[in-house]
């Protein structure tokens, strides 16, 4: 519930709460992305969009909800983490707790819609058992047709896109039609009416239902094309002729649209076992022979049978081909069976076939007929299978149970033991009620009446509605007028006050229903009162010190209430408590401190509440002085009087200049008050609102110049002037002038940026400060100003880092220990203070360009000596001592190379001695 105050009028303005269990039909929920029509990503249509639910809580009674809404048999598992891959849009259902029992998803427990705190990685999926009905219509049979599949409630077709053989076979296979024959376009069979469900159905053919092979979205395809049709080889229908009865006589097979016989050829009791199961007519007492019934005439179609007895059509065991054989009717085939098969009887032993929502529905199929073996008895529910029970040889009966029903089983119930023999119906009807619908009239007012009509839509009529308040004791039941009752409150107090809700509850059957609770609707007791008004019993004067009176009353059945009356800008506050609807106060004596504003209030209390009118309008008086002056007024005997008159002393309202705007730190301030009166000779006073300064000035004329020499920020804020005077011997004070403002500004200089080495020196290119790789430097930051306490910042460019140091004398370092590469570039730096409680900021700094550049030779061994001298003194000896030695060898092979010829090592004692060739000195040669 909303309270709005406007005023001190109260109006309550309610809403009705809605719970967050909205119903939605079973055409608002499918399955994305999955391998079959019954697995996939579980999505939700809502407020115009699709979107998908959250695992939180989800399990397999979430997903038998969801296959049974969408009419694909019982939840194998209830998948989550986006199995099915990851939805898009918005998350509708989270924190998903369903019983089981459920028709719909949304009936469920959950958050909201749109409630959660998932994402798609989250999304839920569900995997059904995917018995999806499918039928052939408009063929001569039921194995040949239109193709249909059974989908949230409903039939639909197929679209024949991509449409081959090996989907056929598929449908053949599902619907126990034998091999695909053909595939036809819909026009053969007429276009179907329905939706359509499937489009780019591919199937390997391998598979065992339509639902497993692949397709695009169920119920979202358009099909430009036509229905998919399929005529299957089918269970060819067989016949019994010759005989008195349907179950003994000679075989006859019905093919390419006419009968014809079977030669007995093979012929044994498998092969008539499989006819009698086929025509319903029990057991197989015997395989007669050679036209035992008669010779047949026309067509024989099949010869050479070969049965294992455990087929469910004549046609599904071996055979030479229809209308291959070497026979003639001499030697036509006939079956003779125990009797013929009877329709099961199928019985309601749980309860009455009106039942409520949770209750166990058991029936019982009796079959009459003898099965000689083991037989698939089924459950119908409105002509489609539901449900398959096992019966061995002999066996009578099967029974179903159906647990915890609710709307969804409500329908037409029989049962079959073969195609051809289905039981009569039992209608069941699950009685449930919607929601009830509460409304409420008019936001009442305290003592008056408020109505409020529970609704609902039902064809269970003649209960009651009850209404119930949520968190209080009233409560009320009345029998429905129709769908429908009125409650009145009559009187509301503050005790009525709250939420309610209502229920509807009828007799069915012998059985008690109620239904849900209806939504809540709120709301507030208001009590209005209307604007006071005020009335002075004078004109807008009065004499000083005469009495005043001023009267307030209010139009209002609320009495016995106090009114109050207030002067706006003085201290004058007076109550009166009253049984009527009017008080009058009264001040005696008037003086100047009395004149101004007024307004009244009226105050009341109901029920331990009060409640407050708003402010009258405002009446205004001034006090005027009494005066006497002498005037000459000449009579007959010369006489002089005394003429008294009156006058009022009003000043107006004083006039506030700022001179200096913005001043900086230390600068004077001025400000000027004038007024526009005759009474001069006063003086003004200056007045900071919300602090301490004040100071008082004799008036120059009509004005007065304030200054504020070296402001500082406890001068901050605003300002407001006022006029004082004396006349005849009283004091008068005008109003406040109208306020200025102004704020200290403060200037900080540029600070300064520059750059040092680790001995206090650094080298300095055309750009900047080079600094040698490896080297420590520093970049020091620093300002002149006399606010100190701050800190300095520096800025590295193309960088989001920045560095931060408190300011010591008004400066400081930021050391970097050891440069590369990285720290090339631009450094600025500003200034930040914080002075009573505001941050001052400087401007930044030019930019200081640092350049990192490689070590020199002598750099680098200053470096080293520097790190490690008696090492490195020891090194520079063996680096000199290997430098002689190459330089030795280096002459030495150049003094060779000029001799022109090569001389034993021998003789080359010295680096001359092959340039000055001696005897022997090559060998085996003299010179």
């Amino acid at each position: 519930m909303i309270i709005h105050s406007l005023g001190h009028n109260y109006i309550l303005r309610f809403h009705t709460i809605f719970n967050n269990y909205p119903f939605l039909t079973a055409a608002q929920i499918r399955v994305v992305g999955g391998r079959t029509t019954c697995s996939g990503r579980v999505e939700v249509y809502h407020d115009g969009q699709w979107g998908t639910v959250c695992h939180n809580a989800w399990d397999v009674n979430d997903a038998e909800v969801v296959c049974r809404q969408l009419g694909c048999g019982h939840a194998e598992s209830a998948p989550m983490e986006a199995y099915f891959g990851k939805g898009s849009g918005v998350i509708w259902l989270d924190e998903v707790r369903c019983s089981g029992a459920e028709s719909s998803l949304v009936e469920c427990l959950h958050n909201g819609f749109g409630v959660h705190n998932c994402n798609h990685g989250d999304d839920a999926g569900v995997v059904c058992s995917v018995n999806v009905p499918v039928r052939l219509v408009g063929g001569s049979t039921n194995c040949s047709g239109r193709v249909e599949v059974y989908h949230n409630g409903q039939w639909g077709t197929v679209c024949n896109d991509d449409w081959d053989m090996n989907d056929a076979t598929v449908v053949c296979r599902q619907l126990g039609c034998g091999h695909a024959v053909s595939v036809s376009d819909g026009a053969h069979f007429n276009r179907g009416s329905e939706r359509t469900w499937l489009n780019d159905v591919r199937c390997s053919g391998a598979e065992r239902f339509l639902a497993e092979c692949s397709h695009g979205d169920i119920g979202t395809s358009y099909c430009s094309n036509e229905d998919a049709s399929v005529v299957c080889s089918g269970h060819a229908p067989v016949r019994l002729v010759g005989e008195s009865n349907d179950c003994s006589g000679r075989v006859e097979v019905y093919h390419n649209g006419q009968w014809g016989t079977v030669c007995d050829d093979d012929w044994d009791m498998n092969d008539a076992t499989v006819v009698c199961r086929q025509l319903g007519c029990g057991c197989a007492v015997s395989a007669p022979v050679e036209a035992h019934f008669g010779n047949g005439s026309g067509e024989i179609w099949m010869d050479n049978i070969n049965c294992s007895g455990a087929e469910l059509f004549l046609v599904d065991c071996s055979h030479s081909g229809f209308g291959t054989h070497n026979c003639n009717h001499g030697e036509d085939a006939g079956v003779v069976c125990s009797g013929a098969g009877q329709p099961p009887k199928i019985l309601l032993t749980s309860s009455q076939s009106t039942v409520l929502p949770g209750e166990t529905i058991e029936f019982q199929c009796s079959i009459s007929s003898d099965t000689c073996s083991t037989t698939d008895v089924h459950l119908y529910k409105n002509g489609v299978s539901i449900m398959t029970r096992s019966t061995t040889a002999n066996q009578k009966h099967a029974a179903f149970m159906l647990p915890q029903v609710d709307s969804s089983n409500q329908g037409n119930y029989s049962c079959a033991y073969s195609r051809f023999t289905r039981s009569s119906s039992i209608g069941i009807s699950v009685v449930t009620l919607p929601k009830p619908n509460l409304r409420m009239g008019t936001t009442p007012s305290w003592g008056q009446s408020v109505q409020m009509t529970c609704s609902i839509s039902t064809q269970y009529l003649g209960g009651t509605f009850t209404l119930q308040q949520l968190s209080g004791s009233y409560r009320e039941t009345k029998a429905a007028s129709g769908t429908s009752a009125d409650f009145t409150i009559r009187q509301v107090d503050f005790v009525h006050e709250g939420s309610y809700y209502c229920q509807y509850q009828t007799r069915v059957s012998s059985h008690e229903i109620t239904s849900s609770r209806s939504d809540t609707i709120s709301f507030l007791v208001a009590v209005t009162l209307e604007k006071p008004l005020l009335t002075l019993e004078m004109g807008k004067q009065a004499s000083w010190g005469e009495p005043v009176q001023m009267t307030c009353s209010i139009s209002t059945q609320y009495l016995g209430g106090t009114f109050t009356l207030r002067l706006v800008s003085g201290s004058l506050t007076k109550t009166k408590r009253t049984t009527g609807n009017s008080s009058t106060f009264t001040i005696p004596q008037v003086d100047f401190v009395h004149e101004g504003s007024y307004y009244c209030q009226y105050q009341t209390e109901m029920s331990g509440r009060n409640f407050s009118s708003p402010h009258s309008d405002f009446a205004t008086f001034s006090v005027v002085v009494m005066q006497s002056v002498a005037c000459p007024v000449f009579c007959s005997v010369n006489v002089t009087y005394l003429m008294t008159y009156f006058f009022p002393v009003t000043l107006s309202k004083p006039h506030l200049t700022l001179e200096t705007e913005d001043p900086s730190l230390g600068e004077p301030v001025r400000m000027t008050c004038s007024i526009s009166t005759q009474y001069l000779g006063g003086t003004f006073t200056l007045q900071q609102l919300s602090g301490s300064y004040r100071e008082t000035k004799a008036a120059s004329g009509t004005s007065a110049d304030f200054t504020v020499r070296q402001v500082d920020f406890v001068h901050e804020g605003s300002y407001y002037c006022q006029y004082q005077t004396r006349v005849s011997n009283r004091d008068f004070t005008s109003s406040h002038s109208n306020s200025v403002s102004f704020s200290i500004m403060l200037s900080l200089p540029q600070p300064i940026i520059s750059a040092s080495g680790p001995d206090g020196e650094l080298s300095w290119g055309p750009h900047g400060p080079e600094v040698p790789r490896g080297q420590s430097f520093s970049i020091i930051c620093s300002i002149k100003s006399q606010h100190q306490g701050g800190s300095f910042h520096l800025i590295f460019e193309g960088s989001t880092e920045s560095w931060t140091k408190l300011a010591i004398n008004c400066s400081a370092s930021f050391i970097f220990t050891e440069a590369d590469l990285s720290h090339k570039g631009n450094y600025s730096c500003f200034y930040k203070v914080t002075l009573f409680t505001r941050l001052f900021t400087s401007t930044r700094t030019d930019d200081l360009h640092v350049t990192i550049r490689e070590l020199t030779w002598m750099e680098l061994s200053r470096h080293i000596v520097s790190a490690h001298p008696l090492v490195t003194y020891r090194t520079i000896l063996v680096l000199l001592l290997v430098s002689v030695i190459l330089v030795s060898v280096f002459l030495r092979k150049r003094q060779k190379k000029h001799c022109g010829y090569v001389v034993s090592e021998e003789y080359c004692k010295c680096p001359y001695c092959c340039c000055r060739p001696k005897k022997h000195v090559i060998a085996g040669k003299g010179h």
